[in-house]
């Protein structure tokens, strides 16, 4: 690796990948407590700050690089991933867990398209295709999803008396949507500056 590689966004960025299985461990073993839920979703919280910050940093001091742009989304797509697969082991046996599974599903399935669309044109092109403001909307809407699947059962239902995992459904939706139209997009339009 270059040492222009080693800028602090981008250390920033690898840091965030290296945490990951920590939220996840959060998420999976401690037990079902308001406490333990306000832990995991502090922890997956800081960890995804480290996104604003690297972009910030990157930016503001001229250290935007060909390796960030490309390790930057895939950091993203593992702590979602990661912290959304811990959710779906803690809820396997449940009608939010089998639905979960999907959308899972749909977010790795566009993940492994727009990254595999990524390669090709860095690879034929030589030009690295940086997440468009669709794909960032995406990002935040599963960020905020996380934080709601771990706060909704011991803060948000007992706090408005609201049916069990009502706000994770209506996340679920929101997710599941802003995932596929996201990866719709990054097609179209990558393929259209191609033809």
């Amino acid at each position: 690796m270059k040492k222009k590689y080693l800028n602090l966004p981008n250390v920033l960025t690898m840091l965030r990948i290296v945490l990951v299985p920590v939220c996840m461990a959060l998420v999976i073993f401690l037990p079902d407590t308001l406490a333990a839920a306000l832990t995991a979703a502090a922890v997956f919280l800081l960890i995804s700050l480290t996104d604003l910050l690297d972009g910030y940093l990157a930016r503001k001091y001229h250290m935007v690089t060909d390796f960030g742009k490309f390790l930057d989304p895939i950091a993203d797509k593992i702590l979602i991933l990661g912290v959304f697969v811990a959710v779906l082991a803690k809820t396997a046996n449940t009608l939010f867990g089998a639905l979960l599974v999907w959308v899972v599903f749909l977010i790795l399935f566009r993940e492994l398209a727009v990254t595999s669309l990524r390669l090709l044109l860095a690879g034929r092109e030589g030009k690295v295709v940086s997440a468009s403001l669709f794909g960032k909307i995406k990002t935040v809407s599963q960020m905020i999803a996380v934080c709601v699947f771990l706060l909704e059962p011991p803060l948000l239902t007992p706090a408005l008396g609201t049916p069990d995992r009502l706000f994770s459904y209506l996340f679920l939706a929101v997710v599941s949507v802003t995932t596929l139209g996201s990866g719709i997009q990054y097609f179209l339009v990558n393929l259209r500056k191609d033809a």
